[in-house]
């Protein structure tokens, strides 16, 4: 009983956390509150480059790359150039999701486990983006 009340209070702030007016003050303090929100605008921002360097740099980029490396060899492992921003966008959201989680949680190692993957995901999908270009584009 004691679980579903505590499931039912931690569902009820996230969803007033989403659903409350965003103006200038109430994202301030929301960045503010929100444990390493060093690293969190650090890992936004990263992907905000990578978002812009793959935009920029569409032109020299052949029209089909290899970004799908799960696939088998072959034609299945090509994607439209401008699919390279899916892995930072899909970071970004690791990275913002787990700073809202991380505002919920009390403990402190388990706030910096989730900023921490957050980062992560970050740093690997900028080094998946930028072995990608260095390896078909020929840029950098």
């Amino acid at each position: 009983m004691e679980i579903d009340e505590s499931r039912s209070l931690f569902c009820r702030e996230i969803i007033n956390a989403l659903s409350m007016r965003l103006d200038k003050n109430t994202a301030i303090s929301f960045v503010r509150d929100v444990p390493n929100a060093r690293f969190v605008l650090v890992g936004l921002i990263i992907n905000f480059v990578v978002v812009l360097f793959v935009t920029f740099a569409r032109e020299k980029l052949p029209l089909l790359v290899p970004l799908w490396y799960g696939a088998p060899a072959g034609e299945t492992q090509l994607a439209d150039r401008m699919t390279l921003v899916i892995p930072p966008f899909i970071a970004s959201g690791v990275v913002f999701f787990g700073a809202i989680i991380a505002k919920f949680i009390n403990d402190s190692f388990l706030q910096s486990v989730v900023v921490g993957v957050g980062v992560l995901c970050t740093i690997l999908s900028t080094i998946a983006v930028f072995k990608i270009i260095l390896l078909v584009g020929g840029l950098l």
